[in-house]
């Protein structure tokens, strides 16, 4: 007979999303050009994972990177000397894909290292990587241009406030961009996302308002994996029985949002439900940086009290 799952099974024998660590080394020329990029990465498998019931297809696909685990891992940005490492592995846990599997967390390195790199050289956030796209991603470069400009990237944020940028380019279909203000609290370090621009591109627009619920749902998921979504164990096993136990944003939580469609005609419409959670965590820690000067690289993002 068919046995439907409790909320609580469903939280211990479902899959989850897997973990992932990262270590860039890269540093800067005199011009101010990225000299070199080192990507270390390992990650327990998206696609290929022990969620698998065949040992004959784990076994398969065991020779060949997970492509969950890397998309999202190339950089847009010209950089002459470049190497990008990757290991997986099977996990205990059961793993497998959330939105845009593994691109968030991805591009949450890649683009908060380019933030250090931007600082590190006194260069304007924009500025740097305008300069490391050089002449490559037009389309990237214009929801940056577009996103900054309906921010008001210029202006000087109040004590406590800060705003970070983010962007991303999505299996090479949509290029996608985001400004996000915070807020940090300077005596509980409680950080708070008071408002969020996202600018995409991904080809023709066929219905606005379904590409903008699906931006909106991805800017959503993807502040809470920066700032809410925590996988505890104990035992073995997932601690969180129900979402009494698991923290999710709540209405209090949710932003003002506004979004910059860039409607392209000549090109075939793109998926839009997935690209948007790129660069949202990335944004979220740089914008924790610039109010704080505390680079934060673990997700979820937590400044502590005091």
């Amino acid at each position: 007979p068919q046995h439907l799952w409790t909320r609580e099974e469903s939280f211990q024998h479902g899959y989850f999303r897997t973990p992932s660590r990262h270590r860039i080394q890269a540093g800067l020329d005199k011009d101010g050009n990225v000299s070199h990029w080192h990507h270390r990465m390992t990650s327990g498998r998206v696609i290929f994972s022990n969620s698998i019931k065949s040992d004959m297809v784990l076994w398969a696909t065991s020779f060949i990177n997970d492509p969950g685990s890397v998309r999202g891992a190339i950089p847009p940005y010209v950089m002459e000397n470049r190497l990008i490492d990757m290991g997986g592995q099977i996990l205990p846990l059961p793993t497998g894909a959330m939105r845009g599997l593994s691109a968030p967390v991805n591009a949450f390195a890649i683009e908060s290292m380019m933030d250090e790199l931007a600082h590190s050289g006194d260069m304007d956030p924009l500025q740097f990587r305008m300069k490391q796209l050089k002449n490559q991603h037009p389309r990237l470069q214009e929801v940056l241009t577009k996103v900054t400009a309906a921010a008001n990237w210029n202006r000087k944020m109040p004590e406590h406030y800060g705003k970070g940028l983010a962007c991303g380019i999505y299996k090479d279909f949509a290029f996608t961009a985001a400004v996000v203000e915070v807020y940090v609290d300077p005596n509980t370090k409680d950080i708070q996302v008071r408002k969020v621009y996202c600018a995409q591109d991904c080809g023709l627009i066929i219905n606005p308002n379904s590409v903008k619920a699906q931006i909106e749902g991805n800017i959503i998921w993807g502040l809470s994996m920066a700032l809410k979504e925590k996988l505890e164990l104990q035992d073995g096993k997932l601690a969180a029985l129900n979402f009494d136990g698991y923290d999710l944003p709540r209405m209090k939580d949710s932003p003002e949002i506004e979004i910059i469609l860039v409607d392209r005609p000549e090109e075939a419409p793109a998926g839009s439900g997935e690209p948007t959670i790129m660069p949202i965590p990335a944004a979220v820690a740089n914008a924790v940086f610039s109010a704080t000067g505390k680079r934060l690289t673990d997700l979820p993002l937590k400044l502590g009290s005091g």
